[in-house]
């Protein structure tokens, strides 16, 4: 199932970076800092990627609907939204 559900994702994660006309970047500083802050949000049971959406204003309509925090963190990174340095 997590072969199949990659799939998907990276499929999707494709589609959307290939549609996306704004090129947003974070930096790792700020990407980091959220991931820390996300506990508080989590406790709410709002999931990674609609956190990382509002905090960052992206709109990504993939990311709001990942439930799974590591499919969520995949996406961002094959989208390009942190800057590494």
């Amino acid at each position: 199932m997590d072969a199949i559900m990659d799939s998907v994702v990276s499929a999707l994660s494709d589609w959307t970076k290939e549609r996306c006309h704004t090129k947003i970047t974070i930096s790792k500083k700020d990407y980091d800092l959220f991931r820390k802050e996300y506990i508080f949000e989590k406790l709410k049971g709002v999931t990674f990627g609609k956190a990382f959406s509002k905090r960052f204003g992206i709109e990504d309509y993939l990311l709001d609907i990942l439930v799974d925090e590591c499919y969520a963190i995949d996406h961002i990174s094959r989208m390009g939204y942190v800057r590494e340095r």
